[in-house]
Protein backbone atom coordinates (compact mmCIF):
# COMPACT_ATOMS: atom_id res chain seq x y z
CA UNK A 1 0.00 0.00 0.00
CA UNK A 2 3.35 2.49 0.44
CA UNK A 3 3.82 2.34 -3.17
CA UNK A 4 -0.21 3.31 -4.04
CA UNK A 5 0.42 6.09 -1.68
CA UNK A 6 3.32 7.33 -3.12
CA UNK A 7 1.64 6.80 -6.73
CA UNK A 8 -0.88 9.03 -5.63
CA UNK A 9 1.53 11.32 -3.62
CA UNK A 10 1.75 13.59 -6.63
CA UNK A 11 3.55 16.48 -4.87
CA UNK A 12 5.39 14.56 -2.31
CA UNK A 13 4.36 16.14 0.93
CA UNK A 14 3.45 12.99 2.80
CA UNK A 15 -0.37 13.69 1.95
CA UNK A 16 -2.84 12.87 -0.67
CA UNK A 17 -5.32 15.47 -1.18
CA UNK A 18 -8.75 15.24 -2.72
CA UNK A 19 -7.24 16.49 -6.21
CA UNK A 20 -4.04 14.12 -5.90
CA UNK A 21 -6.47 11.21 -5.24
CA UNK A 22 -9.06 12.08 -8.10
CA UNK A 23 -6.65 13.02 -10.51
CA UNK A 24 -4.14 9.56 -9.97
CA UNK A 25 -7.83 7.42 -9.70
CA UNK A 26 -8.24 9.11 -13.23
CA UNK A 27 -4.85 8.24 -14.73
CA UNK A 28 -5.22 5.16 -13.50
CA UNK A 29 -8.72 4.62 -15.05
CA UNK A 30 -7.51 5.71 -18.00
CA UNK A 31 -4.14 3.36 -18.47
CA UNK A 32 -5.81 0.46 -17.63
CA UNK A 33 -8.79 1.11 -20.22
CA UNK A 34 -6.81 -0.87 -22.85
CA UNK A 35 -9.79 -0.83 -25.20
CA UNK A 36 -10.47 3.05 -24.87
CA UNK A 37 -13.84 2.13 -24.01
CA UNK A 38 -14.44 4.15 -20.89
CA UNK A 39 -15.30 1.31 -19.16
CA UNK A 40 -13.04 -1.57 -17.70
CA UNK A 41 -13.98 -4.83 -17.77
CA UNK A 42 -12.56 -7.80 -15.17
CA UNK A 43 -9.24 -8.53 -16.93
CA UNK A 44 -8.45 -4.90 -17.54
CA UNK A 45 -9.33 -3.85 -13.89
CA UNK A 46 -6.86 -6.73 -12.83
CA UNK A 47 -3.98 -6.50 -15.29
CA UNK A 48 -3.86 -2.76 -15.65
CA UNK A 49 -5.27 -0.89 -12.81
CA UNK A 50 -2.47 0.24 -10.59
CA UNK A 51 -4.41 0.01 -7.08
CA UNK A 52 -4.63 -3.75 -8.54
CA UNK A 53 -0.82 -3.97 -9.88
CA UNK A 54 1.18 -2.61 -7.39
CA UNK A 55 0.08 -4.63 -4.60
CA UNK A 56 -0.03 -7.72 -6.63
CA UNK A 57 3.27 -7.22 -7.56
CA UNK A 58 4.63 -6.89 -3.74
CA UNK A 59 3.27 -9.83 -2.68
CA UNK A 60 4.21 -11.50 -5.89
CA UNK A 61 7.20 -10.39 -7.65
CA UNK A 62 8.26 -11.82 -10.74
CA UNK A 63 11.27 -13.88 -10.67
CA UNK A 64 14.71 -12.42 -11.58
CA UNK A 65 16.27 -13.69 -14.77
Amino acid sequence: MRVVFAFWDRDGDGLVSKSEHNRSLSYDFQRADLNDDARLDLQEFKTGFAVMVAPRAAINPAPAE
